[in-house]
């Protein structure tokens, strides 16, 4: 059992598809020593076996009508031993939240097709985990272009508004 949770290595990908790299998963996290691997776009539908464990998070998105493979997705991997509290999951199938030791995960995937307000409606929510003071990691992939913040060569409507709530928030 795993009681020393003042170094935990947090690690985050998007993967594109997570079938065929179980392996180089599994290869990074005992190489790099990361005790929590967040993964988001695995593509896994209902029914497919990636063959990974522990898992402590796996959201599946439906196929949508016309597409030949899955969507979205995240999955959240750990080390044996660590204990890891799914704190909540959001309906929409974006994010979720885990409680390790004092602090907070958050790992989320917006498709460039979400909806700005539940992209909104999502960063306000953390904004008051962190108005409460807690501990909160956010990873994810937003698919907002922040030119200003990020070096980005493009700005887009999700980005100027990402950026504005960074700027102003503390």
């Amino acid at each position: 059992m795993m009681n020393d949770n003042t170094n935990i290595k947090i690690g985050f990908v998007n993967i594109n598809g997570i079938q065929s790299k179980v392996d180089r998963i599994k290869e990074v996290m005992e190489k790099e020593n990361i005790k929590i691997m967040c993964v988001v776009e695995t593509w896994l539908e209902k029914g497919d076996n990636a063959g990974i464990r522990p898992l402590v998070v796996d959201i599946r998105k439906p196929r949508r009508e016309g597409m030949t493979r899955g969507h979205g997705g995240i999955i959240v991997l750990t080390k044996p031993g660590l204990k890891v509290k799914i704190v909540e999951t959001d309906v929409n199938q974006n994010w979720v939240i885990i409680k390790v030791s004092d602090f907070y995960i958050c790992c989320c995937y917006f498709s460039p097709t979400t909806d700005e307000m539940l992209v909104r409606q999502f960063l306000r929510k953390m904004e008051r985990r962190v108005d409460n003071n807690d501990q909160l990691i956010i990873c994810g992939d937003f698919n907002s272009r922040m030119k200003h913040i990020t070096g980005d060569s493009k700005l887009c409507p999700r980005g100027r508004w990402m950026e504005d709530c960074l700027v102003t928030s503390n």
